[in-house]
């Protein structure tokens, strides 16, 4: 709408209706400056919205193929990863095997050299045990020997003792007889007197 016609909308709209001066008065011509503003904005709104749904939609397909060519990226990297994966379980695997194998050659190995080592030390334990055996069997001989020599000592001893102590006994009651005869001697001799 060009500037003129504008200001002469303005002008008659600030006149007011003829019956009613309070209200602004809007001619025929104003209806159809309006209708045609309101359509024109409707244009722009509908092709706004076409423009909207249109860059939706473009977006939407570029957000498809980009995912889609993710999708793919990320498939041929889980392919790859799980090949590593195989590879590396494969791998492992096999050095555990072959770590199995070395240790039971070496505890087979140790085993060897334990059980040989505890056969040396049965035979070295056994030649301990037969002399300490030897040895005590030998020491108890002589303990018994000089037991035996000491039973007869004092075997000896007591006889001698018994003895001497017989002879003690004899010396006393002899000494005791000599007495007692003595002293009746003395009574009988008083007596006769």
């Amino acid at each position: 709408m060009p500037l003129e016609d504008m200001e002469k909308m303005k002008k008659e709209v600030a006149g007011g209706a003829d019956d009613r001066p309070d209200e602004p008065k809007i001619p025929e011509i104003g209806y159809f400056y309006l209708a045609q503003q309101i359509n024109t904005l409707m244009q722009m709104l509908n092709e706004s919205r076409n423009n909207t749904d249109i860059r939706f939609d473009n977006q939407r397909q570029e957000f498809k193929a980009e995912i889609r060519g993710l999708r793919e990226e990320i498939k041929n990297d889980i392919s790859e990863l799980k090949g590593e994966f195989n590879d590396f379980r494969n791998n492992t695997d096999i050095r555990f095997d072959n770590q199995k194998q070395e240790f039971k050659a070496e505890i087979k190995g140790l085993k060897d050299e334990i059980k040989k080592d505890i056969s040396e030390l049965k035979g070295e334990f056994n030649v301990f045990r037969n002399n300490t055996d030897i040895r005590f069997d030998n020491q108890k001989q002589e303990f018994k020997a000089e037991i035996k020599g000491l039973k007869d000592e004092i075997k000896k001893d007591i006889s001698e003792l018994k003895g001497e102590f017989n002879g003690i006994k004899t010396w006393f009651i002899g000494t005791i007889v000599g007495i007692v005869g003595i002293i009746i001697a003395i009574v009988g001799l008083i007596l006769k007197s």
